[in-house]
């Protein structure tokens, strides 16, 4: 599910410096894991629930520069129907993903401020954010 995004400018020139000064990816993306799970966190109590497939579909996923969660899979094959809705079809649209993005988002901010703090401070570097 795309199209729902926090962007932090300046975030990928920070995490390229790091590597530069000997940070690994493995542990950027270590510091992504708690937002990540965060975000799924929140869109698990948000999400629709029948049978409780969509629920369990939803993930968290990690990369060296970004947190995310995703919803779907085999047996939750619907997640985007239920989240955008099928106007030909009468589904309303839930946007579930959306208000966790929205609901979470100043938390992870926080955190993503905090783990760039930390992921410094191991390197022995000072950096004002």
């Amino acid at each position: 599910m795309d199209g729902a995004h926090i962007s932090i400018d300046g975030l990928t020139d920070v995490l390229d410096s790091f590597q530069h000064y000997g940070v690994a990816s493995r542990d950027m993306r270590k510091a992504m894991r708690p937002i990540s799970r965060l975000l799924a966190n929140k869109a698990r109590t948000l999400a629709p629930r029948q049978e409780g497939y969509l629920r369990r579909s939803i993930r968290a996923t990690t990369r060296r520069d970004r947190a995310s969660a995703v919803a779907g899979g085999r047996y939750a094959y619907f997640a985007p129907v239920v989240h955008f809705g099928w106007r030909r079809h009468g589904i309303e649209p839930q946007h579930f993903m959306f208000t966790a993005l929205d609901a979470a988002s100043s938390q992870a901010e926080r955190m993503m401020v905090d783990a760039i703090r930390s992921l410094a401070q191991e390197q022995g570097l000072h950096i004002t954010l």
